[in-house]
């Protein structure tokens, strides 16, 4: 009976991050770069605007408008006496609406390598505030993929999140992924954070990579096998 030796179940371990998924998204949660910290005593104090062609640590900012922006702000950001904009993951969180530019089709986009064929899931959050729906359009190479809406009853005076999820094939070597604001004009906040891509199964050069290790581990467990007959 063939027998796998310690080095070998070690060796073995090692071949396991070869599929583990990661993120293809850069600064998914909008931690870069890193803006000022919100005061308690003044309202809408911290964050940073940014306008369109500007980026954003990975992201660049889309829009026709020259004058709206998107806005990362910091966690516990107060917007009233009694209501603060909290974020989803880390320390910073992207707010479409901009800075009081609510209504304007102001976004953000990132282009990522793919492999064509391969699917990929999509997750991300959007937040909303005192009962305001807050709605993200999602686009894919530039064609309206899906439009996810956080209208959730709000339990409390901070941001309320809501997860969304959906596969895609990618068609390319590389996508590009981008968000723009689709909430009205009376929406105060429409939050955007958490933003993964990450392939469902492992790639085809990380299962050539597996299969190669298994078969050089098995074979080389044979070899010592038939030496110790």
């Amino acid at each position: 009976m063939l027998k796998f030796s310690r080095s070998m179940v070690l060796a073995l371990g090692a071949l396991a991050p070869v599929i583990a998924h990661a993120n293809l998204i850069v600064n998914g949660s909008f931690e870069s770069p890193t803006v000022a910290p919100g005061i308690s005593t003044t309202l809408y104090s911290g964050g940073q605007a940014f306008y369109t062609g500007n980026n954003i640590g990975g992201w660049t900012v889309t829009g026709a408008s020259e004058t709206a922006d998107v806005y990362i702000y910091p966690n516990t950001m107060p917007v009233s006496t009694t209501q603060t904009m909290n974020v989803q993951n880390g320390n910073q969180a992207l707010d479409l609406t901009g800075d009081g530019t609510g209504g304007v089709a102001m976004g953000v986009q990132q282009l990522f390598s793919t492999t064509p064929g391969q699917t990929y899931v999509l997750s991300f959050y959007v937040g909303e505030l005192i009962n305001e729906a807050a709605s993200v359009q999602v686009y894919l190479n530039g064609s309206l993929f899906q439009t996810a809406t956080n209208n959730s009853p709000t339990t409390g005076n901070t941001t309320l999140w809501e997860q969304f999820v959906y596969n895609f094939t990618a068609t390319s070597s590389s996508t590009s992924l981008r968000f723009v604001n689709n909430s009205a004009a009376n929406v105060a906040v429409n939050g955007l954070d958490n933003v993964d891509v990450e392939a469902t199964t492992p790639e085809p050069a990380s299962i050539v990579t597996l299969t190669s290790g298994f078969v050089f581990l098995a074979f080389g467990g044979f070899r010592r096998f038939r030496n110790c007959k």
